[in-house]
């Protein structure tokens, strides 16, 4: 591997893994903070999640990897996986899909869209 590439995977790991890992245990509300106005409490989380799983969701279908970037994809897939699955269940306290607020519709399209790009 490139160091470049060696670089922007390091950097890959560094913004996923403490998303996804609280995600999958079911903590990402409770771990995650949030700052700025008290209305964002209510998307924050889902815009997260969202937005680095558009980020990487090229990168988690990908074949081929090979080494250490291949057992990081698939890591990150199955957090990916385990967090999709916690921040749906309704019974889940990180569950995302109560009454939509704020930009709700935006976040869900970046989750969506996400879903589209890693169909595996």
């Amino acid at each position: 591997m490139s160091s470049s590439r060696a670089y922007w995977i390091s950097v890959l790991e560094r913004l996923a893994v403490p998303v996804l890992e609280a995600g999958a245990e079911r903590r990402l509300r409770r771990d995650m903070p949030v700052h700025g106005k008290e209305n964002r409490t209510q998307s924050a989380h889902l815009e997260a999640f969202g937005r680095l799983l558009i980020a990487i969701s090229p990168w988690l279908n990908c074949s081929g990897l090979t080494g250490e970037e291949a057992a990081l994809q698939k890591r990150l897939r199955r957090l990916s996986q385990e967090t999709l699955r916690s921040v749906a269940d309704p019974a889940s306290p990180d569950f995302l899909f109560g009454e939509p607020v704020g930009q709700f519709l935006v976040d869900v399209a970046y989750l969506a869209q996400s879903l589209l790009h890693a169909r595996e």
